[in-house]
């Protein structure tokens, strides 16, 4: 099966950028109780396309691309901790996350609970 040749010239180009924002802070409440709490935004960006020019006067145009991503996500969390003695700790929190790609959009929430014991 013979094949025909083909002579094209292809442009590919990239550009993503990504941006972070946080803020945490820190209290103390008394009687070893400590206060956490934050927040942080997060943004990527994806543009990308790909075009082909022929040098044998086929035509390729159906063959281009480009795309076009974004990506957004806001994070909130808040917490307390506790030290009881050298052996034991809590600390509990709360995290709410906000994520939104294309179509995709939706919160969700992560408790934690951890607690220390050692010997």
């Amino acid at each position: 099966m013979a094949g025909k040749e083909n002579i094209f010239n292809a442009q590919s180009k990239q550009d993503i950028r990504r941006f972070l924002f946080y803020a945490d802070q820190n209290h103390q409440l008394g009687k070893g109780w400590e206060l956490h709490y934050g927040t942080k935004f997060s943004f990527a960006s994806d543009k990308s396309s790909q075009i082909y020019h022929s040098l044998d006067g086929h035509d390729w145009s159906g063959s281009n691309s480009s795309s076009s991503l974004n990506e957004y996500v806001y994070d909130l969390y808040a917490g307390f901790s506790k030290s009881f003695s050298d052996k034991l700790s809590v600390n509990a929190s709360l995290s709410g996350e906000y994520y939104k790609h294309k179509e995709i959009d939706y919160w969700s929430l992560f408790p934690i609970f951890q607690s220390r014991l050692s010997s």
